[in-house]
């Protein structure tokens, strides 16, 4: 089962993109900061995707990022980024991430652009 760690600081959001992906037989684990996510990396092990939100409490989403890519392996892992915000393409391509999502989105095009990179 692939897994995949999800940054959104909204708990209903987390919830729904969670149970989406959950539905497609994928494992999920959701933070809603970095640093939760990095702990969750530490004892788990790195995720085969990442999908990260831009807007997050606690920490940098170029932060979070920089510290998974000094992790042996931590470079091959791809990055779905998620926002509304209206320049997520420069600051995807910013951050090194494969892709984005411009939110609102629908369930089927978050699920095509995750199943994409895993």
């Amino acid at each position: 089962m692939k897994k995949i760690i999800l940054i959104e600081d909204d708990f209903d959001t987390q919830i729904l993109y969670s149970e989406c992906l959950e539905v497609e037989n994928f494992d999920v684990h959701c933070a809603d900061h970095g640093p939760a996510a990095l702990e969750h990396i530490r004892e788990a092990g790195l995720p085969d995707l990442i999908v990260l939100d831009l807007n997050f409490p606690e920490g940098t989403p170029q932060d979070f990022l920089s510290q998974v890519r000094r992790q042996e392996g931590g470079e091959k892992v791809p990055v779905i980024v998620i926002s509304g915000d209206a320049e997520i393409q420069e600051k995807t391509a910013k951050l090194g991430a494969q892709d984005c999502l411009k939110k609102p989105f629908g369930i089927d095009p978050f699920v095509e652009i995750v199943k994409k990179w895993i």
